[in-house]
């Protein structure tokens, strides 16, 4: 009988603990996520702090989905909640809407081209965005809280759980916003759940 020297073993014990990482599910339970309303805006957080979250949802959601079928380039100035119900509707969505404020950036150009978390390609000139936890596909409106811009998008990339940004959007959205020149605002989030 012929044996496996102890580094063949090691390796073979540490790409199996990869793969199981890998493999493994982190995505956080929707109905776990519900916190109480908060009648602020987060602030932006520091390096200090950034295991802290800075997005506090505003009004709990039931557990359904949104349709991809709302379109994903909508800008207005000045948009509300019920704008964003009101396209939401249009597509025709029946959950009820939710709300988060805190940072929004803006993702780096050098990932034009390349792959996302959901497959998709990303360009940095369509209206999609990161999220650390809703599903791909939720249409999301983003709002400039400081110029009243908003813009709707689509989740295609995952972001750090650690991550202290609500959400990262593509250039276009960024440029839409007018928060090219800031680099992060402080922004609302709307979406259907």
């Amino acid at each position: 009988m012929r044996t496996i020297p102890a580094s063949i073993l090691t390796l073979m014990l540490l790409s199996s603990l990869v793969l199981t990482a890998c493999g493994s599910n982190d995505t956080p339970d929707p109905q776990a996520a519900t916190q109480a309303p908060t009648a602020e805006p987060a602030s932006i957080a520091t390096a200090s702090d950034s295991a802290s979250d800075s997005a506090a949802p505003v009004e709990a959601a039931d557990d359904t989905t949104g349709d991809a079928a709302a379109a994903d380039t909508a800008v207005t100035d000045d948009a509300t909640a019920d704008d964003a119900a009101a396209a939401a509707s249009a597509a025709g969505d029946s959950g009820s809407m939710t709300t988060a404020e805190g940072t929004i950036m803006y993702m780096s150009d050098s990932l034009d081209g390349n792959a996302t978390a959901s497959g998709e390609v990303y360009h940095k000139d369509d209206m999609v965005a990161a999220h650390k936890d809703l599903p791909f596909g939720t249409k999301v409106t983003v709002t400039n809280l400081a110029n009243g811009k908003s813009v709707v998008v689509t989740v295609i990339e995952r972001m750090p759980v650690n991550n202290p940004t609500l959400i990262d959007v593509s250039s276009g959205a960024a440029q839409a916003l007018d928060m090219m020149e800031a680099g992060s605002v402080d922004g609302r989030i709307e979406w259907q759940e």
